[in-house]
């Protein structure tokens, strides 16, 4: 009973405490105060008493989140500002329902809440307008800190986006079942207010969940190609049943960054919505799409063969650049061998190099000079590998291990030799075995 009275008591202070931005200490003091003595006045307590300090503290922390406003660097080429006139056109269903849960459930603060409905309304702006005529393509990148809720942040956008009008949401969730898994969570409480485990399309009898939970928001039809379990990814045969909507209602997909996920989806698309040209290319109208990417600076394998990076190189070598701006040091060094030999060229050709992350700016004195300890724990790290070699070979070596590259002829000199009896070329006998002719060769014309 004393946990439900607290709870009484609290959900009546939020409320008192809605129209401060910036609740103080004595506005929650005097909060709590008027609340405790509602909920008793109304004989719900049933004697039982509620620790005010305790409450207070609780709220304290509840409230203590803090917002900056964001900046944006804009370029307008190619883009119709359509937002303005159309704000009062738009019923904002999916928005309001989300902003009540993040005060009713989320317990955000009023200010925070007013500051994310700004921060998406200028991204939503920046975006193109859904109903927009013909072809158009616009794109964007959103910058925050860790844990600076980031998913909240285009959990909102999402919901404004499809408010708007956009028909296919797409969250691209980093390379794991887990991440893909939790964001798919955040969304189904965030935006479909539902249970994608128990059914991907919506129905009025669906299991609900965060917003779905909402008194008086209603129904809001949306539909998704993904659940929140770690095996939901896009999958044809599942996403089949939810093709019929598509271009009408809201569909979500939350999905990896994975090769073979996104070319099926590609196919999928292609298949359920577009049309051939006369060039025979796939053509998908009149479905305007949102794409999102959750993770923006985890997606490549450390390959070899990175041509945009080739192609940098290249420029940096005619002196066509003066500096090569990056987000982090890992999207331009995969190893920090391959990181130090690239900045000591880009250093010696005269071309600045800036990490935005690690604040490592070698046009400077300092950045220079940083530049300078991380050869030397490149070189530290060389040697470190060096002897780890030397001494694993020398440990197989006692053991009466293998080692070194496996001698595969060795392993089938008398197969050759009786391949060769029996009259077989040695070509032949290359092809047979799967082995270079030079090393069959080599072989019998020892002999």
């Amino acid at each position: 009973m004393a946990q439900s009275v607290s709870e009484q008591v609290r959900s009546m202070a939020l409320l008192l405490l809605k129209p401060y931005e910036v609740p103080t200490t004595p506005n929650i003091i005097a909060a709590v105060r008027v609340a405790a003595d509602a909920v008793q006045g109304m004989g719900a307590t049933d004697g039982v008493s509620v620790d005010q300090k305790a409450l207070v503290a609780e709220i304290e922390a509840m409230l203590d989140v803090w917002m900056p406003e964001g900046k944006e660097l804009l370029d307008e080429t190619g883009h119709l500002a359509w937002l303005p006139d159309k704000r009062s056109q738009i019923k904002w269903q999916f928005w309001r329902r989300y902003e009540q849960y993040l005060e009713q459930e989320k317990h955000l603060p009023q200010l925070i809440v007013s500051r994310l409905n700004s921060l998406t309304d200028r991204v939503l702006e920046n975006l193109e307008d859904p109903t927009r005529r013909g072809p158009w393509d616009r794109r964007g990148m959103v910058v925050g800190q860790v844990q600076s809720g980031k998913t909240s942040n285009y959990t909102g956008l999402i919901c404004k986006a499809v408010d708007a009008g956009y028909k296919l949401i797409i969250v691209l969730a980093g390379t794991h079942n887990s991440l893909r898994s939790q964001t798919q969570l955040r969304l189904d409480e965030g935006f479909l207010g539902r249970d994608t485990q128990q059914s991907r399309v919506f129905t009025k009898e669906s299991a609900k969940m965060g917003v779905g939970c909402i008194a008086g928001a209603g129904d809001l039809p949306a539909h998704s190609l993904t659940t929140s379990s770690e095996t939901g990814d896009f999958k044809k045969s599942q996403a089949n049943n939810v093709a019929a909507y598509i271009g009408g209602d809201p569909v979500i997909l939350v999905i990896k960054k994975n090769g073979s996920v996104l070319k099926n989806l590609i196919q999928w698309v292609q298949a359920a919505k577009g049309q051939k040209d006369s060039e025979g290319r796939y053509k998908i109208k009149n479905l305007p799409m949102l794409l999102l990417d959750d993770e923006a600076d985890n997606a490549s394998s450390g390959a070899v063969h990175r041509p945009q990076r080739e192609q940098l190189l290249k420029q940096a070598r005619r002196r066509e650049l003066d500096a090569i701006l990056v987000w982090r040091l890992d999207r331009w060094g995969r190893s920090l061998a391959d990181l130090i030999t690239s900045l000591q060229e880009l250093n010696a050709l005269g071309v600045g190099f800036v990490s935005l992350t690690e604040a490592l700016d070698m046009t400077t004195p300092t950045g220079r000079a940083m530049a300078g300890l991380l050869a030397v724990f490149a070189e530290f790290e060389r040697n470190i590998l060096r002897e780890r070699v030397k001494a694993g070979i020398a440990q197989a070596r006692q053991q009466g291990k293998p080692h070194g590259r496996p001698r595969t002829v060795a392993n089938q000199t008398q197969h050759i030799r009786a391949l060769h009896a029996q009259g077989m070329s040695k070509a032949q006998i290359a092809r047979k075995l799967g082995i270079a002719r030079t090393s069959v060769r080599r072989l019998l014309g020892s002999e």
